[in-house]
């Protein structure tokens, strides 16, 4: 059979496995074929990616003054 990659959301340690597994909680994983999951930031933050990367200098940070973010894993904060 054909290997195609686990879908956003999903991720497999093994390579050749027939089921992805989903992440837990706020996880997510940035793109398909991903081998494990990334701690998406909180509601009330942001990050360029939208994932909390301290490794890669981009850590979660809180959203400014008169501004709000509700969602979890976003890149901006919305004005008040």
């Amino acid at each position: 059979g054909t290997c195609k990659n686990c879908p956003i959301d999903y991720f497999s340690t093994v390579e050749g496995a027939t089921m992805c597994q989903q992440c837990p909680g706020n996880a997510s994983t940035p793109e398909e074929g991903s081998k494990t999951c990334t701690a998406q930031c909180f509601a009330g933050q942001f990050s360029h990616s939208g994932f909390n990367l301290p490794a890669n200098l981009e850590p979660c940070e809180p959203c400014p003054k008169s501004s709000y973010q509700a969602n979890l894993g976003q890149r901006s904060c919305e004005q008040c």
